[in-house]
């Protein structure tokens, strides 16, 4: 039998005492520059007016714990005040266990550093994950556009009319008035109309979706204010033909090779697709684990908010992996000088461990 003895916390021990240092969610925490969210959103906040506001940390890491682990604002604060990891990740000194702030608090500080400030957070993601890149990493880019999809009931007047209909039905016959008309053959007729109100025969009106190359520019000019460098090459696919460069960017569009190109000349420019198609399952993960799959903030606002965050937590939790492979690969090189024990036999075994903390 193995005794394994774990220090006990004493009187002056912090919160930091307490946690496993090997944490990703401790590391991330370390490796965020804290300071910057404080400078850009202090300015925002009046000092002799009005109740304490709470410490931008907090509201800060609460939003990126929240796409991070997919939550919504009810259950992070929930949470936060049972994990440990979660506090020290918002800057707390000891734990606890009280909430933190309302949930409605979150929204009111989404609104209150804007779409700019979603864009900082997504920065500092960008950052934290680009220490070691090379220069001309941002030589060539990919874009893909996708759907994001609303929380939201959409008002026809098909639905309209049953809601109507419904009500009067329920006042008539809780007050036992006379009835001449059900409108239930009504309802059918205007539910067969709505059905196929995009036949050809009908003249209906209808909305389209954004043509994908109309949304390149200002694409551009949103990675060129968060990054702060150019994009000289965009590679997409052939929903964004018919341009050919925008403010400078070539755009790389898959056409058919020439007969005159050489095997080498069309490797070359296929390679730049096979690594477009990335693009794919990176939004894939975004829908299904980052909150991008299901938009619940209210408006045109929110739609860039939950866009933003959900980037910005994809960015964070790439951050959390590579961290954690960095621990494993440093534990193997030290078990191989120690024991003489194969590195790639290392890296197995911690591969094989669960992951669930990241």
């Amino acid at each position: 039998m193995i005794n394994k003895t774990c220090p006990q916390p004493s009187l002056f021990s912090s919160l930091a005492d307490q946690l496993n240092p090997k944490h990703p969610l401790f590391l991330l925490a370390d490796k965020i520059d804290w300071r910057r969210f404080e400078a850009s959103f202090s300015p925002l906040y009046s000092a002799d007016n009005g109740r304490p506001a709470k410490p931008i940390r907090l509201m800060c890491g609460l939003l990126i714990l929240k796409h991070v682990r997919n939550l919504s604002d009810e259950s992070v604060v929930e949470q936060w005040s049972e994990n440990a990891y979660y506090q020290y990740f918002c800057g707390m000194l000891e734990f606890t266990p009280s909430f933190p702030c309302n949930a409605s608090e979150l929204v009111h500080f989404r609104k209150r550093i804007g779409e700019k400030g979603m864009e900082l957070i997504l920065s500092e993601s960008i950052r934290v994950n680009r220490e070691d890149d090379d220069r001309d990493h941002h030589g060539t880019a990919f874009i893909d556009s996708t759907v994001q999809e609303k929380n939201v009931t959409y008002p026809t007047d098909a639905k309209l009319h049953k809601k109507i209909v419904r009500k009067v039905l329920s006042i008539v016959k809780a007050l036992g008035l006379p009835l001449r008309q059900s409108y239930t053959f009504v309802l059918k007729r205007i539910y067969r109309d709505q059905r196929f109100r995009n036949h050809p025969k009908n003249r209906v009106k209808s909305f389209r979706n954004e043509y994908d190359g109309h949304t390149i520019e200002e694409s551009l000019l949103q990675v060129e204010r968060i990054t702060g460098k150019k994009v000289g090459r965009l590679a997409g696919d052939r929903g964004y033909r018919g341009k050919k460069e925008v403010n400078g960017t070539q755009m790389l569009i898959p056409d058919a090779p020439h007969k005159k190109d050489s095997y080498h000349t069309r490797r070359k420019k296929h390679k730049p697709f096979c690594k477009r198609a990335g693009i794919e399952p990176t939004i894939a993960h975004m829908k299904s684990d980052f909150c991008l799959g299901c938009n619940f903030y209210k408006g045109v606002f929110g739609d860039a908010v939950n866009a933003l965050l959900s980037a910005a937590a994809y960015n964070f939790k790439r951050a959390m992996r590579l961290l954690w492979d960095t621990l494993v690969e440093k534990i193997s090189e030290t078990l191989y000088w120690k024991n003489k024990v194969h590195p790639i036999f290392c890296v197995m075994l911690f591969s094989s461990l669960p992951l669930s903390c990241c």
